[in-house]
């Protein structure tokens, strides 16, 4: 793989969904139309819903041609996520159209379904192999707790939305569900959650919750028993979004290109040694040892949640 430090792309990173996933991002930090309390890239400082060319698009698609032109290992997914909303940027449709015409990887894209009433959004991305969004409850009450949405923005105008793209797509759609404790885990927010999907009708729903440090301190996962319990209530194409399973090759790299390479990757969110181990493909040994030299210069901290250590770059 290149030395080259890329500003839009990351990874590939281990996913509980997609397997290797290139993340591409397309927003600037932290530019989205939602401000949600679990978010591990950090609270929202820009919250709007205007579709721009956020970061140039041809630069984009100059670093995918560049990282895959060098990268010999495995990707499954290119995936459209990041610091915000993917949608906003205006160019996301000609960056899935250049990867699909010039590439044989599959695209992913993971939305907050908040811009679906938008036909341009619609047409930007019917062509991704396998869209991602995130429907969690139907409540406007507590869908403003969750996700301190931008002006305009209701439980209501993304479930429009996201029944009118699901009447138009055909690819592969992965519902998600995203549970808080304590707000949207009531069996009424099931119950109309279990009508929605009905209407919806997705491939899968896939029952989320934090898994990593949420900026908002009082925004806490669900527990497993929750999940098996939504499960029977939503129906039978919900389920549980399964641990990734961690495989790290034994990779010897220069130091100064791991310390490059993990602050790429955490700048985006908090890692585990683990989960910057198998998303590197670095042994935890070497990740441990430039860990400490990290923390050691100061370039980075350590941040202790639910019992596991994570660590994020210094701002």
């Amino acid at each position: 793989m290149t030395q080259h430090v890329y500003r839009y792309l990351f990874g590939p990173v281990p996913s509980r969904r997609l397997g290797h996933s290139l993340g591409i991002d397309l927003t600037p930090p932290k530019t989205c139309s939602l401000n949600c309390i679990y978010c591990e890239c950090g609270a929202t400082t820009k919250r709007t819903t205007k579709r721009t060319e956020l970061v140039p698009t041809s630069e984009v698609i100059t670093e995918i041609d560049d990282f895959l032109k060098h990268y010999t290992g495995t990707i499954d997914y290119l995936t459209f996520s990041g610091h915000g909303e993917p949608t906003l940027h205006n160019g996301i449709g000609r960056i899935i159209t250049h990867i699909h015409t010039t590439t044989p990887y599959k695209t992913a894209v993971i939305t907050n379904s908040t811009l679906f009433h938008l036909r341009s959004v619609r047409d930007d991305i019917k062509n991704a192999d396998i869209v991602m969004p995130t429907l969690s409850t139907l409540n406007e009450s507590d869908f403003k707790k969750i996700h301190n949405p931008a002006h305009g923005i209701t439980a209501q105008s993304v479930y429009n939305g996201l029944l009118r793209f699901s009447e138009e797509y055909t690819g592969t759609l992965w519902l998600e569900v995203f549970f808080i404790k304590g707000i949207n885990d009531t069996d009424e927010n099931l119950s109309q959650l279990r009508s929605a999907v009905a209407a919806i009708n997705p491939t899968a729903v896939q029952l989320n919750t934090i898994d990593r440090p949420a900026w908002a301190p009082h925004a806490r996962p669900v527990d497993t028993a929750f999940i098996e319990h939504a499960q029977l209530i939503i129906g039978a194409k919900a389920q549980g979004i399964p641990h990734f399973q961690k495989n790290a090759i034994d990779k010897k790299r220069s130091t100064d290109h791991a310390r490059t390479e993990i602050i790429a990757l955490i700048a985006r969110r908090p890692e585990t040694i683990e989960n910057i181990s198998a998303a590197l493909e670095l042994s935890i040994n070497d990740t441990k040892h430039t860990i400490k030299m990290l923390l050691l210069d100061q370039k980075i901290t350590e941040e202790i949640r639910d019992a596991k250590i994570y660590y994020k770059v210094i701002e």
